[in-house]
């Protein structure tokens, strides 16, 4: 039995310009937020897919963080995500 804590910072855009006018910014202070059920979501359905190897691995970690910085993009649609970081990686 394995015990994975794991805490991820992401990088992102928060302000999106859609449909405003010359001077206004749909200006929106928490689209993680309103997307945290589903961001959740995700990290666990990915993080729990893969093997103790691939979670220990230098170079499956990439493509672990690869893989949600897609699925974050996905959700958080339309703002921007660029990078996704381990912040804490503790397996034990």
């Amino acid at each position: 039995s394995r015990y994975l804590s794991i805490s991820v910072g992401v990088e992102m855009n928060a302000e999106a310009d859609e449909g405003k006018g010359e001077g206004e910014s749909n200006k929106s202070t928490a689209p993680f937020d309103q997307k945290q059920l589903q961001l959740r979501d995700a990290l666990i359905n990915i993080l729990s897919s893969k093997t103790i190897l691939q979670l220990t691995s230098p170079e499956d970690k990439e493509l672990i963080r690869n893989e949600i910085l897609e699925s974050f993009k996905t959700i958080l649609d339309p703002y921007p995500v660029y990078q996704i970081y381990f912040v804490d990686f503790v397996l034990q």
